[in-house]
């Protein structure tokens, strides 16, 4: 497989409605928080997970092109690449064949980042 074209996309992601990315709530105690959001080990500071974004930008290529039947995403079920359609073959070539084994799709195509909280749009 060679490398065709390296396309790196940025910007900044606005919050317009409730955003949580949560973390792992090991212990609840007594005045403690119940719901924590994920914060960088480092820093404490909050970001967004590069996986969260990549399941987003899934989820809205799919819906974009009636691919949700359900919870789950779509799948290519034993199906070889020839034998899916177009829209089809467009998200499992980017976003690979979600938790199917011995397919024929090869790697993702994409990587995520993790998406920091930029200090000037912090409340």
């Amino acid at each position: 497989m060679r490398k065709i074209a390296h396309h790196r996309i940025t910007g900044l992601l606005r919050a317009v409605s409730g955003l949580r990315i949560g973390g792992s709530d090991d212990q609840l105690e007594i005045g403690g928080t119940d719901l924590t959001c994920i914060k960088h080990p480092e820093t404490l500071a909050p970001y967004v997970p590069g996986s969260s974004l990549k399941g987003r930008m899934r989820s809205e290529l799919e819906s974009h092109h009636n691919l949700i039947r359900g919870p789950e995403p779509f799948r290519p079920n034993g199906k070889k690449p020839i034998d899916l359609k177009p829209d089809e073959y467009l998200v499992t070539t980017i976003f690979g064949a979600h938790r199917t084994t011995g397919h024929e799709f090869g790697p993702t195509r994409i990587i995520c980042r993790d998406a920091a909280v930029c200090t000037d749009y912090r409340l």
